[in-house]
């Protein structure tokens, strides 16, 4: 049986991805949980696997979090990005742990095995272990 749970926003983190946010919230048993929201258009996705458990889509509190990670993007739009940016590819994590890092020269590396290749323009592989990312403007 899952119990009400009406956690208390802590705060919002924009994440390197646009539209991509880690929202912290305090939970009434004073453990921190964070869950990823990402905005696309208007609307502001909360993936499922990221739900706190018992925390109702429906609640005041969810729809709350919703507008203030709606606001916080608007605002992050407002002040404007036109900077590279070196990514995951979607579903990957080689940036995230380290494996791919920009190197000397300003071009994403493979840390083992060295400049990437760019099959398509702005992603990046290593053609000895698959590493990926994406790099590129925001």
């Amino acid at each position: 049986m899952l119990i009400s749970v009406d956690p208390l926003l802590q705060r919002i983190d924009a994440q390197p991805r646009p539209g991509s946010y880690a929202v912290t919230f305090l939970m009434s048993d004073g453990q921190e949980r964070s869950v990823v929201m990402r905005v696309e258009g208007d609307a502001v996705d909360v993936p499922a696997a990221n739900l706190l458990d018992g925390w109702d889509p429906a609640s005041e509190s969810f729809r709350a979090a919703l507008t203030a990670v709606a606001a916080a993007h608007r605002a992050r739009e407002a002040a404007g990005t036109s900077r590279s940016l070196l990514l995951d590819v979607e579903g990957g994590w080689d940036v995230s742990i380290g494996n791919v890092v920009l190197g000397d020269n300003g071009r994403p590396t493979c840390v083992a095995h060295g400049e990437m290749g760019e099959p398509t323009p702005g992603r990046f592989e290593c053609a000895e272990c698959g590493a990926a990312a994406t790099y590129g403007a925001a």
